[in-house]
């Protein structure tokens, strides 16, 4: 096992056994021709994740309000996707990802509006 996947694992094990369960929803690709609009939601998945305080040091290219929160994940999202709480769909604003090897993902940082 290598330094990178021990630490994978080490992040997995810490966000399950503190995180909750969040529902990410895929953007739909598909459009109405007619009105524009967006034809349907893509997939949806469950993560767990950790809801931390958004930071700046995070982010330092996005102005920061106090209304914004970051979920840290162990699996991978995509900035176009939507953070489902409850009923309320919450934007994914920025989204990091931390991979050192460029091949094993650790962690994504994710910044949501709520």
């Amino acid at each position: 096992m290598t330094k990178y996947a021990q630490e994978q694992a080490a992040a997995a094990a810490a966000i399950a056994q503190a995180g909750f369960a969040a529902t990410f929803r895929s953007a739909g690709t598909a459009s109405d021709p007619v009105t524009g609009a967006s034809a349907a939601d893509g997939p949806s998945r469950t993560v767990r994740a950790v809801k931390v305080q958004a930071a700046v040091k995070d982010f330092p290219e996005t102005l920061i309000a106090q209304s914004m929160c970051t979920l840290l994940c162990a699996d991978m999202v995509a900035p176009s996707d939507v953070w489902v709480d409850g009923t309320t769909d919450r934007a994914v604003l920025a989204v990091q990802t931390l991979s050192p090897d460029n091949t094993t993902h650790i962690l994504s940082k994710v910044l949501i509006s709520v």
